[in-house]
């Protein structure tokens, strides 16, 4: 299945964790006989499949899958990264094909890919050595106040119980006077390559029902003990996500279980809140109801 000419048409499938939107993506590349490229910050590490929900093995046999099991756990990864990691693809073994599709919920490295991302200027070490200073005397609270105070936009979307994204933005802001969302120009997708963006979208009640049955479905899967046999990365930045801090937090005696758990659920369920926030006032996104694809497919038949 090949086209004209070296630009894949893409479809870019997003929305809220626990949305569906993966098993939606496998669905229609197993259709169309299409590949995946994966939009997920978390899932480029090998290892850290249960908390992730990273695709099964077996789906990942079938389907050709990209941006999955890339990382060590104590290997960085950020957006500029993924924009430059989906360009290679694009420009190389994907380039002839009609169609690829792009899917995950990580919507700042979809941001990224549509809008570009320049290179953000390094740090100047006293401005760091100054937020770590506040972050270590006055804590994450306080972090996650001046984010919203200083910088609104990012704060609606941003990981708001990381301390060190939160200190990245603070320390952008400080030595450049400029919110991280405004660094976004060089290579995109906006104006050079032809796309559609569509996102699931599920009552708030349903949503919220989803990540708590999901989570316990991951410590039955065995999420636990997942995260104990990643404990030589326990103070990497990736094992710093939501699912695995909770846990580690339990291995340290500061949680009891059934507390991890706990705010696995409810960190989640606040970081899915951020991401609607973030779609609500974001891209160009056509909103899908669960189970109805059919503009989905109306769409890639027109491109195929």
């Amino acid at each position: 299945m090949t086209k004209k000419g070296n630009k894949p048409d893409l479809l870019i499938i997003s929305g809220p964790t626990a949305s569906g939107k993966s098993s939606l993506a496998e669905s229609l590349a197993l259709s169309y006989q299409l590949p995946i490229i994966s939009a997920d910050s978390r899932q480029v590490y090998k290892g850290m499949n249960i908390g992730t929900a990273k695709p099964h093995h077996e789906v990942l046999s079938t389907i050709d899958y990209h941006l999955i099991d890339i990382l060590e756990p104590n290997q960085t990864y950020a957006a500029g990264k993924f924009n430059q990691n989906v360009f290679e693809l694009l420009d190389g073994e994907l380039s002839s094909l009609p169609l690829v599709i792009i899917a995950g919920g990580t919507a700042f490295y979809i941001q990224a890919l549509i809008e570009g991302l320049a290179d953000i200027p390094d740090i100047r070490p006293e401005i760091l050595s100054k937020w770590n200073d506040i972050w270590q005397k006055k804590g994450i609270q306080y972090l996650q106040n001046m984010l919203k105070e200083q910088d609104p936009e990012y704060s609606h979307w941003a990981d708001m119980e990381n301390p060190h994204r939160i200190i990245r933005a603070l320390t952008i802001l400080d030595q450049t006077g400029k919110s991280i969302t405004q660094f976004q120009k060089g290579r995109r997708l906006k104006g050079s390559y032809s796309y559609k963006e569509f996102a699931i979208h599920r009552e708030r009640s349903d949503l919220y029902h989803r990540i708590n049955e999901r989570v316990d479905n991951m410590v039955k899967e065995g999420l636990i003990e997942e995260v104990k046999s990643l404990s030589p990365y326990f103070n990497y930045e990736a094992l710093n996500t939501v699912g695995y801090k909770e846990v580690i937090q339990f291995f340290k005696g500061e949680k009891s279980k059934d507390e991890a758990i706990a705010k696995i659920k409810q960190h989640t369920r606040n970081f899915a809140k951020r991401q609607m926030t973030w779609f609500r006032k974001h891209g160009n996104w056509e909103w899908i109801n669960p189970g109805e694809d059919k503009p989905l497919h109306e769409w890639i038949k027109t491109r195929l």
